[in-house]
């Protein structure tokens, strides 16, 4: 399998890239990541460019509009993906603009890598906060302490 994230812009945050990295070499191990870093520009300019570097791979748009995963969805998204495709994936990235129509008229997928929740956007795989109620509470009926646990 092949890999390839065309992008418009550079990672410049050292955390960030650093993240990057790791996750470029767990994925390494399953085929090659090929990252484009491109310059920023109008959607007419960009659109050719993403197509030259995205050729021969099926291409996922990703912007905040797309299809939403949790990890574990995103993960069966792709490998059907490689499964049914040809066997080449090419991400799309936008700038501070995000993709244009004509970008995005070029991808067979558009997927978001984030979800919204409680009207916040939080990235796929970031902590959610959340309230535990206990069961004996609120769940389950029982009064009786041990016909809970034995639930």
């Amino acid at each position: 399998m092949k890999w390839a994230v065309v992008a418009v812009g550079k990672v410049r945050d050292k955390s960030l890239r650093a993240v990057a990295d790791e996750y470029r070499g767990r994925l390494e191990h399953y085929g090659s990541l090929r990252e484009v870093e491109i310059e920023d520009g109008t959607d007419e300019a960009l659109a050719p460019v993403f197509a030259r570097h995205a050729k021969d791979h099926a291409i996922v748009a990703l912007d905040s509009r797309g299809r939403e995963f949790d990890s574990r969805g995103f993960a069966t998204f792709i490998d059907k993906l490689n499964a049914t495709g040809k066997g080449n994936t090419a991400f799309l990235l936008g700038g501070k603009a995000g993709l244009g129509p004509l970008a995005l008229g070029l991808a067979t997928h558009t997927v978001s890598l984030s979800k919204r929740i409680e009207g916040k956007e939080t990235a796929i795989g970031s902590a959610q906060s959340f309230e535990v109620v206990p069961l004996r509470l609120a769940t389950l009926g029982a009064q009786d302490l041990s016909a809970v646990t034995a639930f």
